[in-house]
């Protein structure tokens, strides 16, 4: 098995409550019984999209999903592009066909933020793609993107981060995607040739 991508958060620190503190501000609760609230502050990212309940949305709406389902808010999706990188029509398709996350799904993610319990767990080689304007995932310290990469996959095999010029949170759908995955298939084959029996 070979993990062609994965993340970890740039810096966090746990007791009774934990703080990410490069990209976006998330504070986590945590509880005896585990999370027991999420609180992301965003305010210092323009445009950062507001979650909303997936059956209030116009795309969305007339699929009747649970309560619990959520989505972007409308016409909030370029807080995840390099605007000068990305195909005005490229935005407006991600808009028309957008997916849900699930209000179960936000304390998971946080959890894994303030415990890395999954990153400290991989044995595999790890790549790390991540756009350099997005805010998300590298943080606002492009310089301690790297080493936290490392830190948190301590365990695995070899790591390699890589920032992706001109581009955010969505890769795959910037201009220079054939770039991104140029350079994700060649780290795959080297990561296969150099780990023949056990993938």
């Amino acid at each position: 098995m070979i993990t062609a991508f994965a993340l970890a958060p740039s810096t966090a620190c746990a007791d009774q409550s934990a703080q990410y503190r490069r990209g976006l501000d998330l504070r986590v609760d945590v509880g005896v019984d585990g999370v027991g609230s999420v609180d992301i502050h965003a305010e210092r990212y323009e445009g950062f999209p507001e979650l909303i309940p997936a059956a209030t949305d116009p795309v969305l709406g007339k699929k009747k999903l649970p309560a619990d389902y959520l989505t972007t808010a409308p016409n909030s999706r370029k807080f995840f592009y390099y605007l000068p990188n990305a195909n005005p029509a490229t935005l407006a398709a991600d808009e028309r066909s957008k997916t849900t996350t699930t209000a179960a799904e936000v304390p998971g993610f946080a959890q894994e933020l303030v415990s890395q319990a999954f990153a400290k767990a991989v044995r595999v080689p790890i790549l790390v793609v991540v756009g350099d304007h997005d805010y998300l995932y590298q943080g606002d310290d492009p310089a301690a993107f790297k080493p936290d990469q490392k830190n948190a996959f301590e365990a695995a095999v070899s790591v390699q981060a890589v920032l992706i010029p001109n581009a955010a949170h969505d890769l795959a759908l910037h201009r220079n995607a054939g770039f991104t995955t140029a350079l994700i298939n060649q780290w795959a084959s080297s990561a296969l040739a150099q780990w023949p029996s056990r993938h």
